[in-house]
């Protein structure tokens, strides 16, 4: 397996939001501003990029904007996300799918360059990675063996305990035990 790499350049800011996952092979470089939302599903080999870091031709502009990865959001393997593109909520991009453009909310994208092929109906409460129920697991002693006997591959979630710091008001944070 392929290690995960995350570069973020001195001045440069990552935000990653809650119950993301990073597969095997993952580079994500940040020179600037590179934002990840909650739920995200990020494959094998996926490449996350937001700046050019070459100009293709003289003053080209490196940095055209954040880059932004919605919630609810499934990035396929081999996908690359090139600079200052957003992806929106709900949305799938195929596998080997360069992303070059904004993909709207609740698509399907695919190919190089990435287009919509089909709009999702992706109802509310519901995440590709998991599900309706999972979405917020219960808490507790009995919540936890029903999801470990039922074979959920989230049962580890079930062990989480959420806490606030209080330097922190408004914002989840989690503790695992």
């Amino acid at each position: 397996p392929w290690a995960t790499r995350i570069a973020c350049a001195e001045g440069g800011r990552l935000t990653v939001g809650d119950h993301v996952a990073l597969n095997c092979g993952v580079s994500i470089d940040v020179w600037h501003d590179l934002r990840i939302g909650n739920k995200v599903m990020i494959a094998p080999n996926v490449t996350i990029l937001d700046d050019n870091r070459h100009e293709i031709e003289p003053g080209a502009p490196l940095y055209n904007g954040p880059t932004i990865i919605g919630d609810n959001v499934w990035l396929a393997g081999n996908v690359t996300v090139l600079p200052g593109v957003s992806i929106g909520s709900g949305s799938v991009i195929a596998g080997h799918s360069v992303v070059s453009r904004d993909i709207p909310p609740n698509s399907l994208a695919a190919g190089s360059p990435a287009r919509v092929v089909k709009s999702l109906n992706v109802p509310d409460r519901w995440s590709h990675r998991f599900g309706y129920e999972r979405n917020d697991p219960a808490a507790g002693f009995w919540a936890s063996l029903r999801r470990t006997f039922a074979g959920d591959p989230n049962a580890a979630l079930a062990s989480v305990e959420k806490s606030v710091s209080p330097n922190e008001a408004g914002r989840d944070h989690e503790s695992v035990s």
